[in-house]
């Protein structure tokens, strides 16, 4: 079936618009106008479809493996259940397109443009995604392995269980992006510029973000033990109840960041900024406070027991209820600090 033949079924030109069940690999479709063409088990494997317009079309169950649809617009498009590996999509037009239960390993979607474009169950391992931009993006339940998407520009994009294993995020930016259950374990981030991203019940220990800004960003209940966030700007952001046990935070800002409930022991916030930063009920065994600002801070019900607070500004700071054991005050003024309320911790205790 030619491409002028193709066209004429697509469009109900004497023929039903549904493409089924056949084998049109190989041919040239350069350029054509099969927008709203339903397609269902053809094979379209090593077919050239680059520039044509597709938009609103849908693809199921059919072979795109090697297929060629640069600059195509894909507008509304869904692909369910298809074969697309080393397939090339460079410079498609993706918005509002859905890639369902897809099979696209080392596809290229280099510079292609993503707004609103859905990618559920489907398998991207080693696809090249550089350089695409766009909004709104949707991965749930991704295969992300070694996938390249360095030098991405995505706002608001969403990443729900995916799989990340190796992937590249180098000169990527990712602005306002929301992971829930990533598994980001010995991860460098410090070629990636987050913009108040969220990680939610993540596995991150030993991940890297040193001199990185991370204002805003979200850790909730995320496994951070051991990362290094040396001289990082975190102000505003939200460690609570994160398991941060050796985790540096030397050199770092972090006014106004919320800690509640964390695990903070053994960890280094030497010389940090932690004003009005919320540390109640953490846990900060062994821990380095040594030359730290924690003016005005709350460290209400907080576990201090072996922790260093040498020459630390405690300025109004609340050490209400605090565990201290075996602390160090060496060169600081707790007479700066607000210590014990006692009718507060009378009223803590109460039981009706």
């Amino acid at each position: 079936m030619d491409k002028t033949q193709l066209e004429q079924h697509v469009h109900g030109q004497g023929e039903a618009p549904v493409i089924d069940n056949q084998d049109l690999s190989g041919n040239d479709y350069h350029e054509a106008d099969l927008g709203g063409g339903v397609f269902t088990r053809v094979d379209f494997s090593g077919a050239n479809l680059s520039g044509a317009r597709l938009k609103e079309c849908v693809f199921d169950n059919c072979d795109l493996t090697g297929a060629r649809l640069e600059g195509a617009d894909l507008t509304m498009a869904t692909f369910s259940n298809i074969k697309g590996a080393e397939s090339f999509l460079c410079d498609t037009t993706l918005t509002y397109t859905n890639f369902i239960d897809a099979a696209l390993q080392k596809a290229d979607f280099r510079n292609a443009g993503l707004n609103n474009t859905g990618f559920i169950n489907t398998d991207l391992t080693e696809a090249i995604l550089a350089g695409t931009s766009g909004e709104y993006a949707n991965f749930l339940n991704p295969v992300l392995t070694n996938a390249d998407l360095s030098a991405a520009d995505l706002y608001r994009p969403n990443f729900f269980y995916p799989q990340l294993k190796n992937i590249n995020l180098s000169g990527t930016t990712l602005n306002l992006a929301f992971f829930l259950n990533p598994d980001f374990t010995d991860f460098d981030f410090s070629n990636t510029r987050m913009i108040m991203c969220q990680f939610q019940d993540a596995e991150m220990p030993g991940t890297v973000f040193a001199g990185q800004d991370i204002t805003q960003s979200g850790f909730t209940g995320a496994n951070l033990a051991g990362a290094d966030f040396s001289r990082t700007i975190a102000d505003n952001c939200l460690f609570i109840k994160a398991r941060l046990s050796g985790s540096n935070f030397s050199d770092s800002r972090l006014s106004q960041t919320l800690f509640v409930e964390a695990d903070l022991t053994r960890c280094n916030f030497s010389g940090a900024v932690m004003v009005q930063s919320q540390l109640t009920k953490t846990r900060c065994e062994g821990t380095a406070f040594c030359r730290a600002d924690l003016t005005y801070a709350d460290l209400s019900h907080a576990d201090l027991s072996g922790a260093d607070l040498s020459r630390t500004s405690i300025y109004r700071t609340n050490l209400h209820q605090i565990i201290e054991k075996q602390t160090g005050w060496a060169g600081a003024d707790k007479s700066l600090a607000l210590s014990t309320d006692p009718e507060k911790a009378k009223a803590e205790q109460y039981q009706p």
